[in-house]
């Protein structure tokens, strides 16, 4: 679940920086500033942006996948580092 928790503390990050009206301050990145603080505020809304859509889904999906590997390796027996075919 600490997977889980990161997505939704970067989900959270990210909607707290878009409420208070950071996204307009990305213009920095175009050589557009709107003033002094763009050039700080530009690409930590651009960064948390780039996370959200990125690492957030991933690291979900990774909890998802491992959430059932564990309760498919309970279901049989074993641990999840074990291999079931007999190979090894």
């Amino acid at each position: 679940m600490k997977l889980v928790a990161i997505a939704v503390a970067l989900a959270m990050f990210h909607g707290v920086l878009r409420a208070l009206g950071l996204g307009v301050h990305t213009s920095v990145i175009a050589g557009m500033p709107i003033d002094s603080s763009s050039y700080v505020l530009g690409p930590i809304y651009a960064l948390s942006w780039i996370a959200f859509v990125t690492l957030a889904p991933i690291l979900a999906l990774t909890a998802i996948f491992e959430a059932s590997w564990k309760k498919r390796a309970r279901r049989r027996g074993g641990s999840a580092g074990q291999s079931t075919n007999g190979l090894g």
